[in-house]
């Protein structure tokens, strides 16, 4: 059972009125009126960015205001697991009776805090052990949920299906996790060990990749902001914080952490400051562990926030950043 701390409004709630905001001030958006929505402010001065490709999409107008190299195809890490989380949402939609189900944990290899707490042979209920793997950035959670709930390869074809059906043609997917795998080959009689990773996309698609989760299935995104979570299984009582370190610092409605060697540090969010503003989704790639917090920082703190559009707009975006500003 989850024990609920901080949150205050649902995901749900926020998305529904941001939507009939937008609605009521200027009609529903097709793609062609999305292209001509504008920003009217000041010129945005840009962050430098560590991050090697980063994203600031608004969802509502369809509308991106900052990329940097948001095409290029990376390491998703642990951002996989939004995507094992709309499947394992999914299969218990689909299957009431898989709710029930209790998913013995396994013996794998502890990759982190959240992984080394959860005890070989503990039983969890799926949508426990999927909120335990989305606040905590569990592999462990992530990969005797993908196994447990029908048989692994099936999960995983679930999941680029998925990303298929959403228009994300460069995300892939190997393993519910997002962790790299070792690929070992024979080079000149000797053995060579090589990363490889699981998770594929770019941050103009990992931000698609978070809205349509976070639209499609906003329940099981309420755990990602707040900071800590209780749990009980058979076995034990956990405290898990959230692997996301800037949730008092931006109004964060929704996100994910990821990091692997071979992926560096990734992060992606979305905030909204306001009932009535356009969410906002951030996503940085290839960062540092402390940078890609400072990154969306930054970026969120520089992005400005629509809160009324009217059906007369065209676009008018000026940056002082080389960034094209499309989507």
């Amino acid at each position: 059972m989850h024990t609920k701390l901080t949150r205050k409004t649902s995901i749900k709630t926020l998305i529904a009125a941001s939507f009939f905001t937008f609605a009521v001030l200027a009609g529903a958006p097709s793609a062609a009126q999305a292209e001509t929505l504008r920003y009217d402010g000041p010129a945005i001065s840009w962050p430098t960015v560590i991050a090697a490709s980063a994203i600031v999409y608004d969802p509502v107008s369809n509308f991106t205001f900052y990329e940097k190299d948001a095409d290029t195809v990376r390491p998703l890490a642990s951002l996989s697991k939004l995507m094992t989380a709309a499947v394992v949402d999914d299969l218990i939609s689909n299957n009431p009776n898989l709710a029930k189900k209790l998913i013995t944990i396994k013996s794998t290899a502890n990759e982190n805090p959240a992984d080394a707490k959860l005890i070989k042979g503990s039983q969890w209920l799926p949508t426990d052990l999927l909120k335990y793997m989305l606040i905590g950035s569990s592999n462990k959670a992530a990969q005797n949920l993908a196994s447990q709930l029908i048989p692994e390869s099936s999960f995983i074809s679930l999941m680029n299906f998925k990303a298929k059906a959403w228009g994300l043609t460069s995300t892939s997917f190997k393993n519910a996790s997002g962790l790299s795998t070792e690929v070992k080959t024979v080079v000149k009689g000797k053995v060579v060990k090589t990363e490889v990773p699981s998770g594929l996309s770019t941050a103009r698609q990992a931000a698609h990749l978070l809205w349509n989760v976070l639209e499609k299935h906003p329940t099981i995104l309420d755990i990602t902001n707040e900071k800590i979570g209780l749990f009980t299984s058979s076995a034990d009582v956990i405290r898990i914080e959230n692997t996301d370190k800037i949730l008092d610092e931006l109004p964060i409605i929704a996100g994910k952490t990821g990091y692997t060697d071979l992926a560096g540090a990734n992060l992606a969010v979305v905030v909204q400051p306001k009932l009535e503003a356009h969410p906002h989704v951030i996503v940085v790639l290839n960062s540092t562990i402390a940078d890609r917090f400072k990154d969306v920082i930054a970026l969120a703190s520089s992005t400005p926030y629509i809160l009324n559009i009217t059906s007369t707009s065209t676009v008018s975006v000026t940056s002082t950043a080389s960034s094209t500003l499309s989507i």
